[in-house]
């Protein structure tokens, strides 16, 4: 079976701002697209070697190549939210596929 099977619909959130009337800006997170994708729990090993790159990720998306992906957007599957803490790595380089680290977040995290 392809990777390709197991992709789910996955929402692209973006944070916007809007003016709150006194200077300040207000903001709240909207969904901004959908990709297809599977996340995925990373093992214990591919824990430590995204440490030692000083990557702090618990899980993996694999989606297809040539979706824009950036770490100033979240992901939103199953109720969770996810940031992207790499940038996306052309798996073996053969065009197929994107592996993208993430770690597993609330919005309340979310003070940027």
């Amino acid at each position: 079976m392809a990777i390709q099977d197991y992709y789910k619909s996955i929402q692209v959130v973006s944070r916007q701002g809007t003016p709150n009337g006194r200077g300040g800006t207000n903001y709240i997170w909207i969904v901004d697209g959908e990709i297809l994708g599977l996340i995925n729990q990373m093992t214990s090993r591919e824990k430590e070697a995204a440490q030692k790159l000083d990557i702090e990720a618990d899980y993996k998306l694999f989606t297809d190549v040539g979706n824009q992906l950036d770490n100033n957007k979240l992901l939103l599957y199953n109720n969770e939210y996810y940031r992207i803490v790499s940038e996306p790595k052309n798996t073996v380089e053969r065009n197929h596929h994107y592996k993208v680290l993430l770690k597993k977040i609330g919005l309340d995290q979310e003070n940027f």
